[in-house]
């Protein structure tokens, strides 16, 4: 057999294969789904008690926006979980030209490559209980 042909005759295969899978995967979750919904005894509370766990815990979302992008995305994650919200601030803030991670001279490039150029100071912050 030619290598072209073996290529197709495997590529079949992996399809077919991948169908199958498909096939059972799907066929289980339509047995645990009716398995579940047929199950007239379970406690109703039963199932909340991992939804109480997560109201009770303590969330925060701690975030670093070069550009403004990640602060959006962080704070609307933040709204939806109900969670407190902590940015991330550089001693020296970020100008265009040290996010152009194209030039390997920009800042985001040097400090990616070598860590002790990264200016890291902790702050002792007030973050809520």
């Amino acid at each position: 057999m030619n290598k072209k042909l073996m290529l197709v005759v495997g590529v079949i295969l992996l399809c077919a294969l991948f169908v199958i899978l498909l096939f059972v995967v799907n066929h289980r979750n339509s047995e645990n789904q009716n398995q579940a919904s047929g199950n007239e005894n379970l406690n109703e509370n039963e199932g909340n008690n991992d939804n109480d766990e997560i109201e009770n815990r303590k969330i925060l979302v701690v975030y670093f926006s070069a550009q403004g992008h990640t602060e959006e995305v962080a704070k609307k994650l933040a709204d939806n979980l109900n969670a407190d919200v902590f940015e991330i601030v550089p001693v020296d803030e970020y100008t265009s030209e040290d996010l152009d991670w194209t030039d390997v001279h920009s800042r985001v490039t040097l400090e990616h490559e070598d860590e002790s150029l990264r200016n890291i100071e902790l702050v002792s912050t007030n973050v809520p209980n």
